[in-house]
């Protein structure tokens, strides 16, 4: 009998830490940085939404997916924000949504992370390194990191807005989110 209740205790402790790697967001921001003309400009997405595997002690298991409202844009002006939902931009008619997937990260030397991701942007997806911060305080845990993309690699910027003297290639995207246990029903897969 008293096997048997140690069993049952055993598989419902087992049972009460699934997930205990599983992580959404609760703050932080996803900025986004370049040029316009030669002036630095930068801007975040109000909407977005991750769902995080993440063991440091097996990053071989790490799974990353975020969903990203592309309508959410805001660079604090106007006139650039309404261009960036436009067919030669994000062109949020037809592609509401950008989609961030990452696995298997990998321990660098420096104490950081790093897996390889897809990014699918506009109809197009590509592969990048995706290095990144883990640290934990608490009940929560901090991620941070910071990828360049070419924008012109995912069609945005299309006619006229195809030149770098009008706006930059390069586009610096920073991540610097805090994250909270995953409630069960919403546990990354």
């Amino acid at each position: 009998m008293n096997r048997f209740i140690g069993a049952v205790l055993l598989f419902w402790m087992g049972a009460a830490n699934v997930g205990a790697n599983d992580w959404v967001l609760d703050s932080g921001s996803l900025r986004f940085s370049g040029t316009q003309q030669e002036e630095p400009f930068t801007g975040e997405f109000k909407r977005f939404a991750p769902v995080i595997r993440f063991d440091p002690a097996h990053p071989e298991s790490t799974s990353i997916d975020v969903t990203i409202d592309l309508a959410s844009a805001d660079s604090a002006q106007e006139e650039r924000d309404s261009a960036l939902q436009a067919p030669e931009w994000f062109d949020v008619a037809q592609f509401p949504k950008a989609s961030f997937v990452a696995k298997a990260a990998t321990a660098q030397p420096n104490g950081s992370f790093e897996s390889k991701a897809r990014l699918s942007l506009r109809g197009v997806t590509q592969e990048l390194a995706f290095p990144f911060t883990w640290s934990r305080e608490g009940d929560r845990a901090r991620l941070r990191a910071q990828v360049t993309l070419d924008r012109l690699s995912f069609g945005l910027g299309t006619g006229e807005w195809a030149d770098a003297d009008w706006v930059g290639h390069s586009v610096v995207v920073d991540v610097d989110v805090w994250l909270k246990p995953a409630p069960p029903e919403s546990a990354a897969r």
